[in-house]
């Protein structure tokens, strides 16, 4: 850690204060090169807290301008099924993030997940029982092939909280309802096919610059490729004498 001034947060009591380096030092595992668990190594130390009097943990902030501020929730996420990380081109990392996440993890039985059916046949074809969810569970295949959206955005439907039931291996209460991070997996992938589709309609364009666009399309374009300029950079015909 570096002796530049940085926040610090007590995990016993929540105060925040300042510090230049703490004692006894855990390095937060950034570059998965230790063994992965639950707690992600976060960067912590050993300071002394006003608050609870005494020398305590306390979790190390990191500055926005720090690439590896949120790169605990980065690996929560790549546990729970993204596919938009640079992580996920390593696939031996991602499975030892799955499986690292999953120790020790008491998930919700009922929990109603989606996969690729490309996947359930793949699996299938190699006599597997088990098929890999957008989540990053194993699930048992059923017996007939379920139906998942396919086109546009999906959203799970809305959760009877009144209704719940008894996990007898556990003997806990759950209630049913559908795997949000295989719907925000599932719609990250859908997000990045869009993206690529559009990119490949913009150089379609490019190449037949006799092409004519719509005038009300051409308003909408420009509206959209101007919001994502952080400075709307001027057109010659916007000035006027």
């Amino acid at each position: 850690m570096s002796d530049s001034l940085k926040q610090a947060l007590c995990c016993v009591c929540g105060a925040l204060r300042t510090c230049r380096r703490s004692r006894n030092h855990r390095p937060e595992n950034y570059w998965l090169t230790g063994t992965v668990d639950r707690d992600w190594h976060r960067e912590t130390g050993d300071l002394k807290c006003s608050e609870c009097g005494q020398v305590t943990r306390h979790a190390i902030i990191h500055s926005d301008k720090d690439s590896f501020k949120d790169h605990a929730e980065r690996l929560t996420r790549i546990a729970l099924g993204t596919t938009i990380d640079p992580v996920c081109n390593d696939r031996n990392a991602v499975e030892r993030v799955r499986s690292a996440y999953r120790q020790g993890r008491e998930a919700n039985p009922l929990l109603k997940h989606m996969w690729l059916i490309s996947d359930e046949d793949a699996a299938r074809n190699a006599g597997r029982k088990y098929v890999t969810t957008h989540c990053g569970e194993q699930v048992l295949i059923p017996r007939k092939t379920k139906e998942h959206p396919q086109e546009g955005f999906a959203e799970p439907d809305e959760v009877r909280w009144d209704q719940e039931y008894e996990d007898p291996a556990t003997g806990r209460w759950w209630v049913e309802m559908d795997c949000v991070d295989c719907f925000r997996a599932s719609n990250e992938r859908r997000m990045a096919r869009r993206r690529e589709l559009l990119k490949e309609w913009l150089t379609w364009l490019l190449v037949r610059p006799n092409q004519r666009i719509p005038d009300e399309h051409v308003d909408v374009l420009i509206a959209v490729f101007e919001a994502t300029q952080s400075k709307r950079t001027a057109r010659p015909e916007d000035s006027t004498r």
